[in-house]
């Protein structure tokens, strides 16, 4: 005789819901990225190292993002201060890392003309007029009120992020502000394709950075391995960077007084047409990540 079935209290009891685990939150994230640009300015020989200053211009872009992100938790006064202090704390370490880029740049691209001995000298003359920063070096007493200005932007950046709180809703927040990041990323894309005005490609630039970094937060936060996908956001904000550079260096070699006419003439004619061609490339990518 088979027993009837007994329902024991563990088939009736109620299923408890399934609750993704949450990683660590954006602030706490943010804040171990400020400690880190913290220890990496211990005093005022540290501005004049490239590999910090560096590290600390791509913080502050990355920490921008960052606040991009948490703007309806944080809230617009907080966010729009932290901002404007971050772009002064780029400014404190931005001229000489510039003419460090352009200096690279101009002796990059006059290595890579092999073919071409004029274009060569030409724009060696062009990175002659960007002395490297290692060379005209300031005494470490000069840095100390950059230094200064540095650690307490970064000491009050610190502060800031521990004062957000996103509640049980971080998730709902950053979704939503990354749904606003890429919407915005497809437009600028769009336009620039339209239009190869410098400055509409400069806001490309910028609205595909914030994507990149955006998604990498959310990467970090809600632990993932970053993708193909991720991969070309990347290479189209490197390749967006490095037309934003080529840009700049034509604008100042327009503007070299030094520089001999047919110099002048032949270096140019070389930038435009490595700005063409790297133009190409990051419409086709561009396309093919953010328009299909």
């Amino acid at each position: 005789m088979i027993s009837p079935v007994s329902h024991s209290p563990a088939r009736n009891r109620k299923r408890t819901p399934y609750v993704r685990p949450e990683g660590r939150t954006l602030s706490d994230v943010c804040v171990e990225l400020v400690e880190e640009c913290l220890n990496a300015v211990t005093g005022p020989e540290a501005l004049l190292l490239e590999d910090v200053v560096h590290d600390l211009r791509v913080a502050t872009k990355r920490l921008r993002a960052a606040w991009h992100l948490a703007k309806p938790a944080a809230g617009k006064n907080l966010v729009k201060e932290r901002k404007e202090a971050l772009r002064e704390l780029s400014a404190c370490v931005a001229e000489s890392r510039d003419a460090a880029v352009l200096h690279e740049l101009a002796n990059r691209i006059a290595s890579e003309d092999h073919g071409h001995p004029e274009v060569a000298e030409s724009l060696g003359k062009v990175a002659e007029g960007f002395t490297h920063p290692a060379e005209e070096a300031p005494p470490s007493s000069a840095l100390e009120g950059p230094c200064q200005t540095v650690r307490k932007i970064l000491e009050g950046e610190r502060d800031a992020w521990r004062s957000v709180d996103f509640g049980p809703n971080q998730r709902r927040i950053l979704r939503g502000q990354l749904r606003r990041t890429l919407q915005k990323s497809r437009e600028k894309t769009a336009e620039a394709i339209r239009d190869k005005d410098p400055e509409v490609w400069h806001d490309w630039r910028k609205a595909v950075k914030r994507l990149r970094y955006e998604r990498e937060f959310m990467a970090e936060i809600y632990p993932r391995n970053l993708g193909a996908y991720d991969d070309r956001i990347k290479r189209l904000g490197t390749h967006l960077g490095e037309r934003n550079d080529l840009a700049n260096l034509i604008h100042r070699t327009h503007k070299m007084a030094s520089l001999p006419h047919q110099d002048r003439k032949t270096a140019l004619t070389a930038l435009a047409k490595k700005e063409k061609h790297l133009m190409q490339r990051c419409t086709r990518l561009g396309r093919r990540t953010l328009l299909k």
